[in-house]
């Protein structure tokens, strides 16, 4: 198995049932807090997630109760395929040749419809490099912004936590849409503006 389980508040490990879905077993009243996902040689990030509330009656709990739904985050070694359009880049705290570079930042992309920025939810968090990709898929109807050379408008968002509060900034950029796009210079937090 190249994902390493976890239930905080369970003992057991998870099984593969028919559905293909991971499970555990009932283990009396215990009920889970969260899920550790740690995926081994695979290019997704590892995560944390937590448990849905638990259910008044554990027995006759119907199916939305008891399932979660996760969705594994690529990091920039994933091999991206056309259709998404993603933003590959190395976060750094400034632009200076030795500057260190910026670790567990949330990282996502929005598009521009008219006047107003479009945000999908998804996110990539910068690994011990700083390295992160960050990815949207635009919805079939989607009328974006582009430049004069046809490229989206994008805005990349990067928030982390300083001094235990969240810290937003942002910068603007072009993309080709549906392929990946390798920044040419390294974003640097510094740089960046405030949200």
């Amino acid at each position: 198995n190249k994902i390493s389980l976890k239930a905080d508040g369970l003992v057991g490990l998870p099984r593969i049932g028919w559905s293909g879905r991971f499970v555990w077993l009932e283990e009396g009243e215990a009920w889970p807090t969260s899920f550790e996902f740690e995926p081994r040689g695979l290019p997704f990030d590892a995560q944390t997630i937590p448990a849905l509330p638990k259910p008044a009656d554990l027995a006759t709990a119907s199916a939305a109760e008891r399932l979660l739904r996760v969705v594994l985050r690529p990091t920039a070694a994933y091999p991206f395929g056309d259709g998404l359009t993603v933003v590959r880049a190395s976060l750094r705290e400034s632009s200076a040749a030795d500057a260190a570079p910026v670790v567990d930042a949330q990282a996502r992309l929005l598009w521009k419809k008219g006047s107003h920025w479009i945000d999908d939810g998804a996110f990539a968090v910068s690994n011990a490099a700083g390295d992160f990709a960050a990815w949207l898929r635009l919805p079939a109807n989607a009328k974006p912004a582009v430049d004069e050379q046809g490229r989206l408008l994008l805005q990349l968002r990067i928030q982390r936590s300083i001094n235990d509060a969240n810290v937003e900034k942002k910068m603007n950029l072009a993309a080709i849409d549906g392929r990946v796009n390798d920044l040419p210079t390294t974003p640097a937090w510094s740089a960046m503006t405030s949200t």
